[in-house]
């Protein structure tokens, strides 16, 4: 998947799940809020009702007390409660004139209140006037009793008002009258009110009485908090008033009597508390609804509860909305953030892609041009890119012009490049060779060189020079030296190697005839001083054959004896034939030294080379203790094997001379690496030393410390050392001297 669809993908992801979260929380959070919420709807709205009602009945009680507080209502019960007054009519009839006008006034500003009657006074109250309409709204007529004695409506009212004092006012229960349940208009809920009437005098004067139409106090039922709630008005007896499906329903008309409590038992008793309640209940048939209950007084004496419930079921259902429309607006997010995510995408990895396609170009094709103008980080990384692209240019610029064979390899040994000049070295091209490993090209003896040199690289260590011969392509042999270096990471690990190869097939070719000609000059000079040698032959054969006169000598004195046996005679004499053979090969080889010498070289063990001249060496020096400490896996050196224990023995020999008058007398010889392509060799003593600044005069000839020495031995030493290509140094303290020489190893080892 590409950068942009990975940038896409997971932009869209990331704004579906914060939109799939968020809506989810809305909907947890919702969820846990809504019946709070909603009992605190169904509470205010179930107040908003009682305010209406209690006001309605408030408004009401103060028209029938103000009427009671009229002076003509009173004074048209009877004779008696009138007062003497210029403005009040002396007669009954005009009395009772005027107090109809007064209730007919009354009645038709109040188009709800559908009677008025004045009662006359105990003992014998009676209806002296009234002021009624049929329908509410309607006109108010004005009617007095046709005939005494006219059976009074409404007496438990009557009597219960009569009892009152002044300023109170009686308030029934709420009552449905009038309508035909089968086939006229339905009940209307009635309301009668009455309050006692008094003169100014503090005289009973009878009562007055108001029955009122409380339709338009209930229509205020059809508001509800919900379109799902219902609303009920209960008595203080827990019946039903009004329900849910018309104001103008009720029960006790209809049949037998409905009771709240039947529908709803956990709710019956809050119709019966002093405060507004809000509370989670469920119907008979257990389902849940939220449900609030509103006590309102009538006036000071009459109570009705308030009652609306909303089933729960289908506010959870309206709730689920909310959480498909955040799935509706979480995927259109998601369709967004698709197209934006998508255009950012493209505008982000396009200059990447640029980058990318310039860094894959191979070399030679046109460049692609890099965005380096680009605004953000893109042109940062651009222009980063260039800078590093140029500084790879010319490092590149300077491998290819290197006159030094300049490849890299991995470190499992595939080469990885492959400079012009190293075409030129072996003769195979870049494309034969990268790929594939320098030991295919390299000489057999040389593979496990190179395979144990890049184990040294990859774990971090240069390996300074290598020299070989190596094969052309064409099949000529170029002598070669190999340095390779660790390539590390920023992080500093080894992830390849640099092997740089320099061409020294003309440099030795140089040295060659450069030592030709010195082995020429030294030859003049050796010419010249045929003298010295004679002294020095003189000096090298008095040891052997010495020991021959020593041996041909023990042989006389075993002869004269007459002892040991044969055997023994044998062995001294083969002693003696081997120093003498001995000394016939240096006479030759100082009649080689004298005319135009060279070496016989032989690929030997080191450590037998060395054995064969310490032997020699030490005949006739039993009393010294010799420590060997010859290092067991040295690889084989190439060395004229005569002229090497001739050095041997002769540092030997001067070691022993040089410990005679010491006790004990320790000689050490030592065999040890001495670099990557070198061995040393060391012989020490436990003599008492050289004097200081003695050091650069022992190799030089006729230079000696013994009182009879000839000063020829180290000279000669050295002469044969630098032969093999290696060098020669003394140290020397109170405590001893050593002398050390290094001869380097056989070609193709290490």
């Amino acid at each position: 998947m590409i950068l942009s669809l990975r940038l896409t993908a997971a932009m869209v992801a990331l704004v579906t799940a914060t939109a799939a979260a968020v809506g989810l929380l809305i909907y947890e959070r919702t969820t846990t809020a809504v019946l709070p919420t909603t009992l605190n709807g169904l509470k205010a709205n179930a107040g908003l009702i009682a305010n209406h009602l209690e006001g309605f009945v408030e408004g009401a009680r103060s028209d029938i007390l103000a009427l009671a507080e009229m002076p003509p209502i009173p004074a048209a019960t009877n004779g008696e409660c009138a007062e003497s007054s210029d403005a009040m009519p002396h007669s009954l009839q005009q009395r009772r004139q005027e107090a109809a006008a007064v209730l007919g006034a009354i009645a038709a500003a109040n188009p709800h209140d559908l009677t008025l009657r004045l009662i006359s006074p105990a003992p014998e109250p009676a209806e002296v006037l009234r002021a009624s309409r049929a329908t509410a709204g309607g006109p108010v007529r004005i009617t007095e009793p046709t005939a005494p004695g006219t059976p009074l409506m409404e007496p438990d009212i009557v009597a219960a008002a009569q009892n009152m004092g002044k300023g109170e006012v009686f308030i029934s229960r709420i009552t449905f009258d009038g309508g035909n349940p089968e086939i006229g208009p339905p009940p209307m809920p009635m309301l009668r009110l009455a309050t006692p009437l008094f003169n100014a005098a503090g005289k009973a004067c009878g009562l007055i009485t108001l029955k009122v139409d409380l339709r338009p106090a209930l229509r205020q039922f059809t508001s509800r908090a919900f379109t799902d709630s219902s609303v009920y008005l209960v008595d203080e007896d827990g019946s039903y008033l009004a329900d849910a499906s018309s104001v103008y329903g009720f029960a006790r008309r209809y049949g037998p009597t409905a009771r709240f409590e039947d529908d709803w038992p956990r709710l019956a008793a809050l119709t019966q508390a002093t405060e507004p309640q809000a509370i989670q209940a469920e119907t008979r048939d257990g389902v849940p609804v939220a449900a609030t209950v509103w006590p309102v007084v009538l006036g000071d004496t009459r109570r009705v509860s308030i009652v609306e419930t909303l089933p729960l079921p289908s506010l959870l259902d309206r709730i689920s909305n909310v959480k498909t429309s955040s799935m509706i607006v979480g995927a259109i997010a998601a369709i967004v953030a698709a197209v934006v995510a998508g255009a950012i995408g493209l505008s982000i990895t396009r200059p990447l892609r640029t980058m990318a396609r310039a860094v894959s170009e191979p070399l030679g094709q046109p460049l692609t041009p890099l965005p380096v103008d680009a605004a953000g980080e893109a042109g940062v990384l651009a222009r980063a890119l260039d800078r590093y692209m140029s500084r790879d240019a010319m490092l590149g610029a300077v491998v290819a012009s290197s006159f030094d064979a300049i490849a890299t390899q991995s470190l499992d040994g595939t080469v990885t490049s492959w400079n012009a000049a190293a075409e030129a070295i072996y003769g195979f091209s870049a494309a034969e060779v990268i790929g594939t490993t320098l030991e295919t090209i390299a000489p057999e003896d040389y593979r496990s060189v190179m395979r144990h040199a890049l184990f040294k690289v990859a774990r971090g260590t240069q390996v300074d020079e290598l020299q070989g011969v190596w094969l052309h392509k064409n099949g000529g042999r170029r002598n070669v030296s190999l340095r390779m270096w660790p390539a590390r990471n920023r992080s500093g690990k080894v992830f390849a190697a640099c092997v740089v190869a320099t061409d020294v097939t003309d440099r030795l070719a140089d040295t060659q005839r450069l030592r030709r000609l010195q082995a020429e000059a030294a030859h003049a000079s050796r010419v010249n001083a045929a003298g010295h040698m004679a002294s020095m032959l003189s000096h090298e054969l008095r040891q052997p054959l010495t020991a021959a006169i020593n041996y041909a000598t023990s042989v006389q004195r075993l002869i004269n004896q007459r002892s040991d046996g044969d055997e023994k005679l044998k062995t001294y004499l083969g002693k003696m034939i081997e120093q003498t053979r001995r000394a016939a090969d240096l006479i030759q080889r100082m009649r080689d030294f004298i005319g135009n010498p060279g070496t016989l070289p032989e690929v030997k063990n080191v450590n037998e080379v060395v054995e064969g001249g310490v032997e020699t060496a030490l005949m006739g020096h039993e009393r010294i203790r010799v420590v060997r400490q010859y290092h067991r896996d040295l690889p084989p050196v190439t060395v004229d094997r005569v002229q090497v224990q001739q050095v041997v023995s002769n540092l030997v020999r001067n070691a022993a001379e040089a410990m005679a008058e010491v006790k004990p007398a320790t000689l050490v010889i030592a065999t040890r690496p001495a670099g990557a392509n070198l061995i040393e060799v060391s012989v020490g003593d436990t003599g008492p030393g050289f004097a200081p600044g003695l050091h650069y005069q022992l190799f030089k000839p006729f230079q000696t410390t013994k009182p009879h020495g000839m000063g020829l031995g180290l000279s000669i030493c050295r002469s044969i050392v630098e032969a093999h290509g290696g060098t020669i140094a003394v140290a020397s303290d109170d405590h001893g001297t050593t002398v050390n020489f290094t001869l380097p190893i056989a070609r193709g080892q290490s």
